[in-house]
């Protein structure tokens, strides 16, 4: 059976509501659950304080938060178009290419070895 909800606050890195919840064994360690991006199960002791910290009950309001508001802060840092591709298929298609002129090297390197080797050993005798 899952550990039942003790709490929520902000997911750090989409800003959703998390569930937080507590192991029953060992450290009796927080961790959180993202319907975005997942259960967060880090042990840290910083990041264990600020869970600690940041978390309100199950009940309980969450200050608004950029997710709810629709507005994007100004300090939240956006990638720009060199450091984002456009679409992850141009990255697909260059990894494909790559991936046919190996395999083409790879066969010519083969069948030039085999026939060195039918070559020079048929010689012998």
């Amino acid at each position: 059976m899952a550990n039942p909800a003790i709490g929520k606050l902000r997911c750090n890195t989409c800003d959703d509501v998390a569930e937080v919840r507590q192991q029953c064994n060992g450290e009796r360690l927080l961790y959180t659950i993202c319907p975005n991006c997942g259960m967060d199960r880090r042990s840290g002791a910083k990041v264990q304080a600020m869970w600690r910290e940041q978390m309100v009950g199950v009940d309980d309001e969450l200050p608004e938060g950029s997710a709810e508001s629709g507005e994007t802060p100004e300090n939240t840092w956006l990638p720009d178009e060199q450091t984002c591709p456009e679409s992850e298929n141009q990255e697909t298609e260059k990894a494909g290419t790559g991936t046919w002129v190996g395999l083409g090297i790879a066969t010519v390197l083969a069948v030039g070895l085999a026939f060195l080797g039918v070559r020079y050993s048929g010689g012998r005798g």
